[in-house]
């Protein structure tokens, strides 16, 4: 139970500090050897260039909010698996 409130924990975090733009808590919620991938045209090979490409994309004349519920966490040692629902509202003013 312990692990499962850290990883949603570390989840919410995540979404706080991409909301608020906190970069550097931001990249503190990722391994430095962290990918990403969005869709087949959408790929990150590092943390670096996921945050580069965040950091312009959701600049300060970009408004955020995401928020998570419903885990579905799965642990197993070491290693966990989870999925939440996604609601996920961007606005940009201009």
């Amino acid at each position: 139970m312990k692990k499962l409130i850290a990883i949603s924990r570390l989840k919410y975090r995540y979404l706080r500090s991409l909301d608020t733009k906190s970069w550097d808590e931001f990249a503190d919620t990722m391994i430095p050897e962290a990918t990403a991938t969005y869709s087949e045209y959408l790929q990150f090979e590092s943390r670096e260039a996921f945050l580069a490409f965040l950091r312009y994309t959701l600049g300060p004349h970009v408004i955020t909010e995401h928020r998570c519920d419903h885990p579905e966490v799965d642990v197993d040692g070491d290693t966990a698996s989870g999925t939440w629902y996604l609601a996920d509202t961007v606005i940009i003013p201009e």
